[in-house]
Parts: C-alpha cells; structure tokens; sequence
C-alpha cells in the first residue's frame, strides 16, 4: 500500500522525520488561520500544562487526576500537529474546548492559585477571543489588576473584567460577521419544487 498524506505516511509507515513534520505543517491550513487561532490553538494547551506543573498544593485535585488531565491533552495535540494532514481547524476543538473547561475548573475550584497561575489561566481565555486586540487590551488590564500589589483585588474584579471582555468579544464577533459579503440567490423556475420540469431545463445544462 502507498498512500502520500503530507508526507507522513509512506509505504503504510508513519514517517516522523523533521522534514516530514514540517512540510506537513506548511502544507496545511494552519497558513489561513487568524493570528488568534493560531495562538488558541497552539498556545493554549501549553499553557494548561505549565499550570498543572505548577500547582503542587491542590487539594482538590490529586497527582493521579493530573496526569489523567495531562494525557487527555497530550495526546490529541500532538495528533493534530504531527499527524494530521489538513490540521483543519474545526478538529482543533477535540482539545481546545477541553482545554477551556479543565482551565476554568482549576481556576475556580483552587483556592491557593499565585498570581502566575491565575495569569496563565486569564492569557487561555484571551486566546477564545477573536481580535488580537482584544486579546492585548484584556491582558494588559489584567496583568495591571494582578501586578499593582493592591491589596483590594478580589476574584469578583477579575471575574467582572472577564465578563466585560466576553460581551466586547460577542459584539466585536456580530460586527466581523456583518462585514463578510452575502449574496442573493434566486432560482426561478425552482420556487414550487426542484424537481419540476422547467426548473431541471434552467439549470441542469
């Protein structure tokens, strides 16, 4: 059996070679993206995995949840950056999404979070946005609110700067999608049925 899939796959075998990987990449769709979805999809994870690395006092969570957390993650990521030839990015969601759930659970339900940690989990949501403005602006307040040794700041600041965030996010998504081209389709001929005989005579030449 010979199948070529981006180079990976040759005679039957997984071809891992550096070369392979990387014309593998430059091949894919990853070159369509949006600088956002680039970042959620390639940073996120790893930033997931910095913060489970280093929240060593969790009482919620045991080493062993850890690594299954880890794992879940691992392995669909390097699936989708090694392996996948088109690495579309509506697959991308197989471990984003999981990345945003156990992110918002270790956010929320360690109660010892430093202030790197909850940095870290404020920069994951920042890539679910979709402007790099937003993102910029959503992290600078951030970083302002966590680095100002105030001793005012509280979660419920953090979480209202969020919430902000989220409906700028949702307006600014309603104002890029009014900006894309629609067009009008008329099929006359074809209003009763798509069957009928003056439908099929338009337009199946």
């Amino acid at each position: 059996m010979v199948f070529l899939a981006s180079g990976l796959l040759i005679n039957g075998e997984v071809n891992l070679s550096l070369n392979s990987i990387v014309n593998n990449f430059l091949d894919s769709e990853v070159k369509d993206w949006g600088i956002a979805d680039f970042l959620r999809v390639m940073l996120s994870p790893l930033l997931l995995t910095i913060i489970l690395i280093k929240n060593t006092e969790n009482e919620f969570i045991s080493s062993k949840q850890k690594y299954q957390i880890f794992f879940s993650l691992f392995f669909i990521y390097m699936w989708f950056w090694l392996l996948s030839p088109a690495k579309s990015i509506i697959y991308s969601g197989l471990f984003t999404t999981f990345t945003l759930i156990a992110n918002s659970y270790l956010l929320v339900f360690n109660k010892k979070n430093t202030s790197i940690e909850v940095f870290l989990s404020f920069l994951i949501y920042s890539f679910f946005f979709s402007s790099v403005v937003l993102t910029g602006f959503f992290m600078m307040v951030v970083t302002i609110l966590l680095f100002n040794k105030s001793d005012k700041l509280s979660s419920k600041n953090l979480l209202i700067v969020l919430l902000i965030f989220l409906f700028s996010n949702q307006l600014n998504q309603i104002y890029e999608i009014s900006l894309i081209d629609t067009f009008d389709i008329s099929l006359i001929g074809c209003e009763d049925n798509l069957r009928t005989q003056n439908c099929l005579s338009s337009y199946y030449k």
